[in-house]
């Protein structure tokens, strides 16, 4: 089955093969189709386990935003 999502250049290798800025709009919409249904089913049935690894991460992830704007980001310190 062939679906064009890859390229092969000569020995070169492999490409990701180029996408236009409407199929970048219908990846859009069909994700947040998605993703909308994937997260009301989980807040629908998740249980109190599911609930507070949910908060611990958003947590986590508030954290890390914090400590990102109070300096310079470094990559790579060597």
């Amino acid at each position: 089955m062939h679906q064009g999502l890859v390229r092969s250049i000569d020995n070169r290798g492999f490409r990701v093969a180029p996408i236009s800025i409407q199929g970048i709009a219908d990846l859009t919409r069909v994700r947040l189709l998605i993703e909308t249904e994937t997260l009301r089913d989980a807040l629908q049935n998740g249980s109190e386990d599911w609930e507070g690894d949910v908060v611990a991460s958003f947590h986590g992830l508030s954290s890390v935003e914090k400590k990102l704007t109070e300096g310079p980001l470094v990559l790579d310190d060597k």
